[in-house]
Parts: structure tokens; sequence; C-alpha cells
């Protein structure tokens, strides 16, 4: 048989074992697990960034749950730092004096000798609980508003749309409730109330314009006109007096047309309640300017009679006419925001409204008094709930009524004058 090598088949020569049972195999591998290096399993690159993403993501969240809780650190590292101070001044308390123990133990963890004392005493009388670390704010939660009161900011921002500071002070003055303007604030947000930001005043480079108040009541009058209409669209033209002192409403009444006749009619009606003004301040209107200039028209002539000082303001600057301007602004917002059938319908919510203006509503010009406090000089009415708005629902301002009757001051010419007597009108 020929000798083939392709097709013997050589038998290999197997490794001699060195021990019978196995174990230098054992050594072996357990020597490379141990002393080699073990390399790392191939991955794509998106696997690495997606797992660098987690981390990150986990990362964020951990920080985020200590700042949710106020905490600079997870609890259990605090307490390992605090209970191994105390543990290491204890060592030293044992071997030197309380002081210096005290001393060497504040320099090697960071802290004040007083806050190892009061680690001390935590963990003495409460243990590894007294070491947690303490939640930073008042121990006890503020306090909640109640239900009914935001109830009544609620309806009271829908239906007179006053803001946060008035509705604070108002519900203040009248007894209701004594809440801040950033928690009224707050409640608008709760229940999507919108409100309005009312922006900086504009530059006026060159303008010599300065704000301004008198001294006394009757020592200056605003005067202007102010348009509406009816259901029918009938125009309605109304005039407004104002006290520049005490933003008193001395007249506000339906008239028939803007004339001189009409003005001076106005004036003579509230020099006959309350006594003459020191000067009246007009805008540039046809009822009390004259087309030619140096020539005074009826109006002026008037109150030159009288010896008033009659006051125009500068052309395209109503701000200085601004007490009169803010009135109307007031009236048009709350009282003549809602359509009337006749005219005497508009005359009542006129007359309502004005007393409300004068008697219960704070005014935000004058440090949220009413108008005829600072005109007559006699304090606020307060403790009076709901009284006194005339556009709520009868409903809700009998669920608020005032603690106590109320009279409301006569304003005349009499009870101006008394103010200023030198002598009391009683002697």
């Amino acid at each position: 048989m020929p000798n083939d090598l392709s097709t013997t088949s050589v038998k290999k020569r197997a490794s001699r074992a060195l021990s019978p049972n196995g174990l230098d195999k054992a050594f072996r591998e357990a020597h490379r697990k141990r002393y080699q290096k073990k390399r790392k399993k191939k991955g794509s690159r998106s696997r690495t960034v997606m797992r660098k993403r987690q981390e990150d993501k986990l990362r964020r969240r951990r920080r985020k749950r200590l700042r949710a809780q106020r905490l600079k650190e997870p609890l259990g590292r605090t307490v390992r730092k605090r209970y191994k101070a105390v543990r290491y001044y204890l060592h030293w308390r044992a071997r030197l004096l309380e002081k210096d123990a005290a001393h060497r133990t504040a320099q090697k963890h960071g802290v004040s000798e007083s806050t190892i004392r009061r680690w001390h005493r935590l963990y003495r009388e409460q243990g590894l609980v007294g070491l947690l670390p303490k939640r930073p704010g008042p121990i006890k939660p503020g306090s909640r508003i109640p239900q009914d009161v935001q109830w009544l900011v609620v309806a009271l921002r829908l239906l007179l749309g006053w803001n946060e500071k008035r509705m604070a002070k108002e519900l203040a003055q009248r007894g209701l409730a004594h809440i801040s303007h950033t928690s009224v604030g707050r409640i608008f947000k709760r229940y999507h109330l919108p409100t309005r930001t009312y922006h900086s005043m504009a530059r006026r480079d060159g303008v010599p314009r300065k704000r301004y108040e008198k001294q006394r009541p009757n020592q200056q009058w605003h005067v202007d006109f102010t348009e509406t209409k009816l259901d029918d669209g009938t125009r309605i033209v109304i005039i407004a007096i104002i006290d520049d002192y005490s933003r008193y409403c001395l007249r506000c009444e339906v008239v028939s047309d803007m004339t001189t006749e009409t003005a001076i009619q106005a004036v003579r009606a509230a020099w006959d309640a309350f006594g003459l003004p020191g000067e009246i301040v007009t805008d540039n209107g046809r009822a009390f300017t004259s087309p030619y200039e140096g020539v005074p028209t009826d109006f002026g002539k008037v109150l030159q009679q009288k010896g008033i000082r009659h006051r125009l303001i500068s052309p395209y600057w109503p701000e200085a006419n601004g007490k009169v301007e803010a009135f109307i602004k007031i009236l048009k917002r709350e009282c003549l925001n809602r359509s009337f059938a006749t005219l005497e319908a508009l005359q009542q919510a006129l007359a309502a409204f004005v007393q409300y203006y004068n008697h219960f509503r704070l005014h935000g010009g004058i440090g949220y008094r009413t108008p005829v406090s600072r005109y007559l000089g006699i304090q606020t009415i307060s403790n009076h709930g709901l009284a006194g708005i005339p556009t709520l629902p009868a409903a809700l301002t009998d669920c608020y009524p005032p603690e106590q009757a109320i009279q409301l001051p006569a304003v005349n010419f009499m009870t101006v004058n008394r103010r200023f007597a030198l002598v009391p009108t009683g002697c």
C-alpha cells in the first residue's frame, strides 16, 4: 500500500497535565482574569452618546430634587459627615479639654465650635435622626387664604375691576380681610383672571412739567366735559368739577351741551353749595376760551367778577388738567361701562356713583383715603362691609353687612368753613 501523506492522519501530541485533577488549569485561568486587563466590548457611537445623555438626565434630576428639598447634598451624606464629626469630637474630648476638642474638630470639618456642640447635643438626645438637616424657612407653614376670601376677591375683580393694591386696601378698610396685594395677585393668577401691565411714563425731555397738589380744599377746582350715549344712540354730555386737594367731586351731572352758558350754570351751582374757589383750571375748549387772543369769554368774565383766577392748560397737554381727567376715566370704567335705556336711569346711576366715589371709594392719589375725609378733615369710614357700592348685586352685599349703621357727613359751605375756623363754632 503506497504511502500517501495527504491521506495519512497525524495524531497531535497532547500536552501533559501537571496535576491529575486539573488544578493547574484553574490556577492559570484565575491568574489571567486577575492580572490581565479586561477588554471592553465594542459598542456603537450612538449607544455611547445615549448612555451619556441618560446619565446627564439622571444627574439633573437628582440636582432638581435636591433644589426642591432645599438641600445641598443627599441626606445620607450629610448625616455621615456630621456623625463622623461627632465621633471625632468625642474621641478628643476624652483626651483633651472640651474647648480644645471642639476647636480641633471645628478646624478639621470646617464649621464653628458652636455647630460641633449642637451636633453633639442633638446626637445625644435624638440619635442619628437629630443629625438630619432642618428644612430652611419658617417652622410653621404660611397661613392659607380662606376659600370664601378668594371667591370674594374673584367676584370683586370681575364686577368692579379692582387691581391688586386697591383690592387689598379696600378689603382691609372694609374689615373683610387683611391680605397683601401680592397675595391678591396670586389669586388672580390662580383663577386665570386677566391683569394689565402698566408701563412707565414716556420720556419728556425739555418739558418743564411737575406734579403738584394744593394745600387746602377750595383752593383750586378742575372743570371738564365728557360724552356718552344711550342705547338708542342719543348723545349725552356730562360736566364734572373736582377739587384739587381732596379729589372731591363737587359736581357731576348731565347737561344739554358744551357751551359757555352751561359751564357757567354748573360752576355757579357749585359755588352756592361749597363756596368760592381760589382758581379754576380748564382746557382750551370753546366753552372756556375765545378764538380771539386776549379777548375773554363770558365764562372768564364771570370768574373775573367773582375774583377767581382762570387758568388755562397748555395746548396738547391734558395732563395739566389730569385730576378731572382721572375722575372721568374712573367714571367711564366703573359707571358708564354699561348701557342705559333712558336719561333718568343714567342720572340715577351718576348720583349713586358720585356718592360712592366721595364717601366710600378709596382714592389712590391721596394715600387710599376717601375724598370726603380729606375735604372735611375727618376719618375715613371703616368696617362697613360691601355697603356703598352701587353696582354690586344685593345678594352679595347682604352677605357682608356693615358692623354698625352708616351716617354720611353733610358736605356744604358751612362744614367746609367750620374746618378752617379759628374758633370752634360750638363755643
